[in-house]
């Protein structure tokens, strides 16, 4: 039977915790778990792909060339940490900035890929208490050696379609096995890489064709990703039907917590493997 995993894009150190409980009460009421992938220093001029200010900052930050760290100090952190038993957090690039080609990490090399990954990292680790479990980078976008850092890196990658010329030979086996089995599961040297099929979910999206939705991303899959953008929901001074549309169609499905794909890694609250300093630094 299908996993779903939710998958939600974009939280940082300016959301609103309280409009992002609003968006999703219906499934947060509901005990649903859900994968928030955190941008770990946002930054104020990151544009769209329409080329507008990016739907998740202030209207009064858009624009500005300054960026923000998410801080333990943070609202949203502090929420996070508040909903660690029903909410799971991934690292969401660095800073959400088009560095070359239009995306933060799809022209990236290996090095620096590997210096915003860790970056990143670190920010996160400190202001949740804990390491993030997963990683995504902005609009799916990764070169191959940035792949490669980031399964190094995390137990878990979770991305959009992957060709086998983004992929080292080594992993070439992996690849066909996924793609007869179209599981959307790579399993690369003892980690995970979590393909999905687009966000088909979204506001304009009937609220009756959310159950036939759910199906098409569960054929053959062992995990299905749910992508969602909670902010894309929250303009709303009440949960939106499409929200209460997808509660209800998972009531009777399995939706898993990203702890559940690496069950030997330290659950939030846990001691910060990444460093001792890094540990006293995220309990100050």
């Amino acid at each position: 039977m299908t996993r779903f995993l939710l998958r939600d894009d974009d939280v940082n150190a300016t959301t609103d915790p309280e409009r992002l409980e609003r968006a999703y009460a219906p499934l947060l009421d509901a005990g649903v778990p859900l994968t928030f992938s955190v941008i770990p220093s946002v930054r104020f001029d990151t544009l769209a792909p329409d080329g507008q200010p990016e739907r998740f900052l202030p209207p009064h930050l858009a624009g500005s060339p300054q960026e923000s760290p998410l801080l333990r100090s943070c609202p949203a952190a502090a929420w996070l940490r508040e909903r660690a038993g029903q909410c799971s957090v991934a690292q969401h690039g660095f800073n959400h900035q088009r560095v070359r080609n239009n995306t933060e990490f799809g022209a990236l090399t290996r090095a620096e890929a590997a210096a915003r990954i860790d970056a990143g990292y670190r920010i996160l680790t400190r202001a949740l208490g804990s390491p993030p479990l997963a990683f995504v980078a902005p609009w799916d976008a990764m070169s191959s050696e940035a792949l490669e850092v980031a399964v190094e890196r995390f137990p878990v990658v979770s991305t959009s379609w992957l060709g086998r010329e983004r992929l080292p030979a080594r992993w070439w086996p992996a690849h066909l096995v996924e793609r007869v089995q179209k599981s959307e599961i790579l399993r690369l040297e003892g980690r995970l890489v979590l393909r999905h099929r687009g966000g088909p979910i979204g506001p304009q999206t009937p609220p009756d064709e959310v159950p036939r939705i759910l199906e098409s991303l569960a054929h053959r899959a062992e995990i299905a990703v749910v992508m969602l953008h909670h902010w894309m929901f929250w303009e709303r001074d009440e949960p939106h039907p499409v929200v209460r549309a997808l509660a209800r169609a998972l009531e009777r499905r399995e939706v898993i917590r990203l702890e559940e794909l690496v069950p030997s890694r330290p659950s939030r609250g846990d001691a910060d493997p990444v460093s001792s300093r890094d540990n006293e630094e995220a309990q100050a």
